[in-house]
């Protein structure tokens, strides 16, 4: 195959970057430290025996200073000879946290100021034969968002958290929420690897369900090649595969001088639909696609699962009141479902087996969906992976919590250019059912909890931007500008629930502590948040 992938993960090392050096070469003076790539710089200092994690952790004000210097790292590689006569070479970072300066051989290869997004970089003509030298160099995140607040200015007097985090996009838990405490911090929290290839590689493969019942089903799978320089005219084609279930069906997309892309629709006799947990079985289906030369040699190859299903959530009047459930295969589907926040204060230190143990968990507990917080992360592909062979659906918000966010152009790039990256990661996973523009933001505003002023800062991220980028790269998944929608105001408990809810009363202290049940005159329908003081008392 001429796709070839080298792992970067593992051995790296690390140390402070001294204010004094202003060449690579000045780095070689002064003691480096190891540390095991991915990541958190606070894992690293720890494993450093730099500090406890009981310490971090009962005083986690006293650990600002990490997260106020200036982190450095690096690592050597050798190619292989392949690699190195390759027509193309890209160094891709799945997860950077988040401001950042990279260097290969001492060449300054780019910048990077989002952590949601994997990136790229283009290396071709860079690589040694020998030993490569790779720097990534992490710049105070605060310091960052700070000087983009003191250039624009506050967002509101009311803030959930530090101010500054509106500015920069980075887990906005890592600031200081209801969730934990404000550590920042920085680190290569997701696998690095160089990639090499001849003549093309794939760079995007997406599969949608068009229609589907028990007798047939339609679906889409469309390919996206990246082409190297010197074959930007060669004639290719993809071969596809669908297998599974005692299925399996073929075709060739034939990708002419200069194309990209090419998609075409497959047509499943008696297909096995993807059921939530407790309505039937979470069927998957396998997708492969080979990428291949005039000649019939392989090129490249990508593999993914996919589910046969429809999702949509009915809303309006009814007999009983507002409605609000989704619907999966046709059938109301009862939610049982959670908030799932990131597993570690410390993004990169969840390890897969914790994934798998908690979401076994969770399904043994009967749950069948989980909404991801958007003030987290867009969670890892394992994640993902699990729920849909585990039927547990999955609510995505994207990651804007209880806060202003700048209406600016320059701040909507960044917006679109994650967006973008996000949906076409997720977008195969059969328990993703619904989109979501933020978490409580359109409910502080219309409630005066983010000031007294009229101006919705942001307010075009979730009600234009979103849904048309969606609209493009998503079309058949539902969508939903914030959440709650229509959630009552604390102090009125009897008002009607549209769609979802946050009942946070108990936890605020807003009730009497055990008070903990909804008033049986106010029911809503989909409840994603609830708040308790406590664990109950022994006693109890």
């Amino acid at each position: 195959m001429a796709a070839h992938k080298l792992d970067l993960d593992g051995p790296w090392e690390f140390r402070e970057f001294p204010e004094t050096a202003r060449r690579m070469r000045d780095l070689d003076d002064g003691t480096w430290t190891a540390a095991r790539v991915p990541g958190s710089i606070f894992i690293h200092l720890m494993e450093a025996g730099c500090y406890r994690r009981f310490d971090l952790e009962a005083n986690p004000e006293d650990f600002g200073w990490v997260s106020q210097c200036a982190w450095v790292y690096r690592r050597t590689f050798t190619p292989t000879p392949e690699q190195i006569g390759a027509d193309a070479a890209e160094l891709v970072f799945e997860g950077l946290d988040t401001i950042t300066q990279i260097w290969l051989n001492e060449k300054l290869i780019g910048k990077t100021e989002n952590m949601f997004i994997p990136h790229r970089l283009p290396v071709t003509g860079l690589l040694r034969e020998e030993v490569n030298t790779l720097v990534v160099k992490f710049l105070p995140a605060l310091a960052h968002a700070e000087r983009l607040m003191q250039r624009y200015g506050r967002l509101s007097d009311l803030h959930y958290g530090d101010p500054r985090r509106s500015y920069i996009r980075k887990a906005q838990y890592q600031f200081g929420s209801a969730m934990g405490p404000s550590l920042p911090g920085c680190g290569i929290f997701r696998p690095v690897r160089l990639e090499t290839y001849t003549a093309a590689r794939l760079d995007d493969l997406h599969i949608r369900t068009i229609d589907c019942n028990a007798q047939v089903a339609d679906v889409r799978a469309a390919v996206c090649i990246r082409r190297a320089d010197n074959a930007s005219h060669r004639d290719l084609s993809v071969r596809l595969c669908i297998s599974g279930g005692g299925l399996s069906l073929e075709q060739t997309l034939p990708l002419a001088g200069g194309d990209t892309q090419n998609a075409t629709v497959m047509r499943i006799e008696r297909p096995i639909l993807w059921q939530p947990a407790g309505y039937g079985v979470p069927h998957l289906y396998s997708l492969t696609a080979v990428l291949l030369d005039a000649d019939g040699a392989v090129l490249d190859q990508k593999k993914t699962e996919f589910g046969i299903r429809s999702i949509r959530i009915q809303r309006g009047d009814t007999r009983q009141g507002q409605a609000f459930r989704f619907e999966v295969n046709d059938t109301p589907v009862y939610i049982k479902g959670a908030n799932w926040t990131p597993l570690s204060l410390f993004a990169g230190e969840q390890s897969p087996q914790a994934y798998e143990r908690l979401l076994g968990q969770l399904k043994k507990a009967h749950i069948n969906m989980l909404r991801v917080w958007g003030g987290g992360l867009y969670e890892d592909d394992i994640f993902y992976r699990l729920c849909d062979r585990l039927g547990i659906l999955v609510w995505q918000d994207f990651a804007f919590v209880s806060a202003y966010y700048p209406d600016r152009p320059w701040f909507a790039e960044l917006v679109q250019t994650e967006a973008e990256a996000v949906v076409k990661r997720l977008r195969n996973y059969a328990c993703l059912a619904v989109w979501c523009g933020n978490s409580r933001i359109d409910h502080l505003h219309q409630t005066g909890r983010l000031g007294g002023g009229r101006k919705f800062y942001g307010r075009g991220i979730y009600h234009k931007l979103l849904p048309e980028l969606l609209a493009e790269f998503d079309p058949d998944r539902e969508y939903i500008p914030t959440t709650p929608l229509g959630a009552p105001d604390a102090k009125d408990l009897n008002a009607p629930a549209e769609g979802t809810h946050h009942f946070w009363q108990v936890w605020n202290q807003f009730a009497s502590i055990g008070d903990y049940l909804f008033d049986k005159t106010h029911i809503p329908r989909f409840l994603c948040e609830f708040g308790l003081q406590s664990l109950p008392s022994r006693e109890c």
